[in-house]
């Protein structure tokens, strides 16, 4: 799905049997389908940056977004949420940032066209957009998260209906063990398996 739209309205017509969506959005999603979906296993944990053009990388703090113009990948997406905790947690204002939320790479690569842009995501549009000229991550909100006891961020997750998880348990529980097993074949603790178009991972 490109747009989140679509994808929110085929998860509520039942249009599916598994996904891969960001925790804010399994979340927001396990809500308006009246807990129609069960998160299976994560998929992809940390990878959240703010990415930055015309300031010091080895020198920004949380404090430098207050007033700022900010750019985030998708409202209530993990990232989204995980900003606004950090941010709490360090006594910083989150109604003084001013957001504006997008949902598609080329959107998020938009403010870079301006100098002191400033963008929160996820990867892999972290790493996407510091191939452009003077983008770099200047500062990690996983890392600050985890910092303040929270833990590693599970940012992208497996769903499956709730019809699924209850008639087709066995298919699920192999859906599982073949998904682990494959990761750890190729040596990988984390996934980039495609679904859905942010969350952009596959078994590589």
């Amino acid at each position: 799905f490109k747009k989140i739209g679509d994808l929110r309205s085929a998860i509520k017509r039942g249009n599916y049997v598994a996904a891969i969506l960001s925790t804010g959005i399994a979340a927001e999603m396990y809500e308006r389908t009246k807990k129609g979906l069960v998160e299976v296993s994560p998929v992809s944990l940390d990878g959240i940056y703010v990415v930055a053009n015309g300031y010091n990388k080895n020198d920004f703090r949380l404090s430098y977004l207050v007033k700022k113009n900010v750019v985030c990948m998708d409202k209530n997406s993990t990232a989204d949420q995980v900003w606004q905790k950090v941010m709490t947690d360090g006594q910083q204002s989150i109604s003084s940032v001013k957001m504006k939320y997008v949902n598609s790479y080329e959107a998020s690569a938009k403010p870079f066209a301006s100098w002191a842009a400033l963008v929160i995501c996820t990867e892999p549009y972290a790493s996407r957009l510091t191939k452009l000229s003077e983008v770099f991550k200047i500062l990690d909100l996983a890392e600050l998260y985890r910092e303040n006891g929270h833990g590693q961020v599970p940012t992208d997750v497996l769903v499956v209906s709730k019809k699924m998880a209850k008639y087709r348990t066995n298919d699920v529980r192999v859906m599982k063990n073949e998904y682990e097993t494959a990761l750890s074949a190729v040596g990988k603790t984390k996934a980039n398996l495609v679904f859905y178009n942010h969350s952009n991972r596959g078994i590589q």
